[in-house]
């Protein structure tokens, strides 16, 4: 990474400070996400895997505690997630599938 790098996000952070943006959910919830987006991606999901991977997205991937909020024991919830996979087609140990679904499905709860 070089100087202009460096500067550059510098320069970003004093602008999404600005605009409010202190959180990930702020700068989500401002996103302009293309129309359809998270219907498209998160219809192969019914009601109950929606929560769930929300759950689990929220804690960032660790089993433990998201069952614990779930109320299930945490192999149910690794079947759960690995029916969410095989529903979408994709592996959730990708950072860019789960950032695909928390946006998805924060756009989808507002």
């Amino acid at each position: 990474m070089d100087a202009d790098q460096v500067a550059r996000g510098y320069r970003e952070a004093l602008q999404a400070r600005g605009a409010g943006v202190r959180t990930f959910e702020d700068l989500a919830g401002r996103l302009e996400l293309p129309a359809g987006f998270a219907d498209a991606l998160l219809s192969p999901l019914d009601a109950e895997t929606r929560d769930t991977i929300r759950v689990w997205l929220t804690h960032h991937g660790a089993w433990d505690p998201a069952a614990t909020q779930l109320g299930i024991h945490r192999h149910t919830l690794r079947n759960r997630v690995r029916r969410a996979e095989q529903a979408l087609g994709r592996s959730l140990d990708s950072p860019g599938l789960r950032a695909e679904l928390w946006l998805a499905l924060h756009r989808e709860g507002q």
